[in-house]
């Protein structure tokens, strides 16, 4: 039995999923985001770190002399992509949960990228010695991240609920 023009269960529901896109459920967060935003961001990083980075370590002069290609060429990528990744992956995670209050896109995509090239160059600083021989790769193989994990936030913007 209803009253009039009261509206159904499932219209009452349809409403509730509406209003959780688009408010977040902690009124502090101003910026939510979901699983899918951080896997489409990974997937973008995971596509565009390896070459250029590969690049940048065949270049290496101690490196380069001792690479012969086969199955380097998709396992070395791949080995970048794990060795990198994982530690990268991780602080961009809590980059982002850090993030929540800030409402400008600008300034997380800034953020990202600045915290995804000084996690490969502390690894990079842990792994090899820094010498001139090595400044190619300690230069490149950060700024490589940095532009990827850009490229992946911007790609993920889309699916980012920002409150009002």
């Amino acid at each position: 039995m209803t009253w009039g023009n009261e509206p159904t269960l499932a219209q009452l529901a349809a409403h509730e999923r509406r209003q959780r896109r688009v408010y977040p459920r902690n009124p502090r967060h101003k910026v939510t985001f979901g699983i899918g935003a951080f896997a489409i961001g990974a997937l973008v990083w995971v596509v565009v770190f390896p070459v250029p980075a590969m690049v940048f370590m065949v270049s290496d002069p101690t490196f380069g002399d001792g690479f012969d290609g086969g199955l380097a060429v998709i396992g070395a990528p791949i080995g970048l992509a794990i060795e990198f990744g994982i530690p990268s992956a991780a602080t961009i995670l809590v980059a982002g949960l850090l993030l929540v209050r800030v409402r400008r896109q600008w300034i997380h995509v800034v953020v990202i990228a600045g915290v995804s090239g000084l996690t490969p160059l502390l690894l990079l600083l842990a792994l090899l010695p820094f010498t001139s021989e090595h400044a190619f790769v300690f230069a490149g193989v950060p700024l490589t991240a940095a532009v990827a994990a850009a490229l992946g936030r911007v790609a993920a913007t889309p699916l980012v609920c920002v409150a009002p």
